[in-house]
């Protein structure tokens, strides 16, 4: 059971979210084949890993995935979000953009959309983990599990909440 929800003081849940984020071996298993998980479709290589996770499609279901979590939060907590999300970041700026910088070797306009991204689904990991007593679907840790494992989530098929994602 999580601790009681204090405002202004960020949950150690998303602490523990944003720490564990940067001891991730970025992208290990990455472009290798996967299991024969039906809820996935693996994306075998990297520039079309690259299209779909900057992606206007992707965007859109992180978008759709974000509004769903804050839904059942209540008022006064959601006036927190914003506040929350500056703590997460503080605790995973600048160092883990400097990880994936190193993973993603050229840096170009594409590598640099793909870090904000990634960096993204971790703080709302970190977001979903700080108002868990509210959240209803846990989608951002489902994102987190999948970059532990050395992998990128990187869409969706069809729209949000989808049958399967695409994971590079």
């Amino acid at each position: 059971m999580p601790k009681p929800y204090h405002p202004h003081i960020v949950s150690d849940a998303a602490t523990g979210i944003a720490s564990r984020a940067l001891s991730i071996d970025w992208f290990s298993m990455a472009g290798r084949a996967g299991g024969s998980q039906t809820n996935v479709q693996w994306v075998r290589n990297r520039e079309d890993a690259l299209a779909d996770l900057v992606g206007q499609e992707w965007d859109d279901y992180l978008l759709d995935a974000s509004n769903e979590m804050a839904g059942p939060i209540p008022r006064p907590q959601v006036d927190d979000w914003n506040w929350a999300v500056d703590e997460v970041s503080r605790i995973i700026q600048p160092r883990l953009p400097e990880l994936l910088r190193a993973r993603l070797p050229a840096i170009t306009k594409q590598a640099d959309d793909a870090i904000n991204v990634i960096c993204g689904m971790v703080r709302l990991a970190g977001i979903e983990a700080h108002f868990a007593p509210w959240v209803k679907t846990f989608f951002f840790a489902e994102l987190l599990s999948w970059l532990e494992a050395g992998r990128l989530p990187c869409g969706g098929v069809g729209r949000y909440p989808a049958e399967r994602l695409k994971i590079f």
